[in-house]
């Protein structure tokens, strides 16, 4: 999660992302990748996956990109479905009210 806060901490100095941020955004979008694409689908609809496109769409969000913070939300919205809809979401006590904000 090097890159939100990158990001968080550079969107109040720059204009636009330093190389550093630009390097884990683009490692963690990889890491993402990796794991949506595995055969065993349950890292894919895991916790830490939703948290991951959670924490990338409040970042876009930061930086003012809403056409990412869109296309993060319509990935959040099918993992939850996946995993049986926001009241399914009961192994960690936050994760609903974290994926309706």
């Amino acid at each position: 999660m090097m890159f939100s806060v990158r990001a968080f901490l550079e969107s109040a100095s720059y204009d636009q992302l330093s190389r550093s941020a630009c390097f884990h955004y683009v490692r963690t979008l990889q890491l993402l990748q990796a794991r949506l694409n595995e055969f065993n689908k349950t890292s894919a609809i895991s916790d830490a996956t939703i948290m991951v496109v959670v924490t990338l769409a409040m970042a876009a969000e930061l930086t003012g990109d809403f056409a990412t913070v869109a296309n993060h939300i319509k990935g959040l919205e099918k993992i939850v479905s996946l995993r049986g809809g926001v009241r399914a979401l009961t192994t960690h006590n936050n994760m609903q009210v974290k994926v309706c904000r």
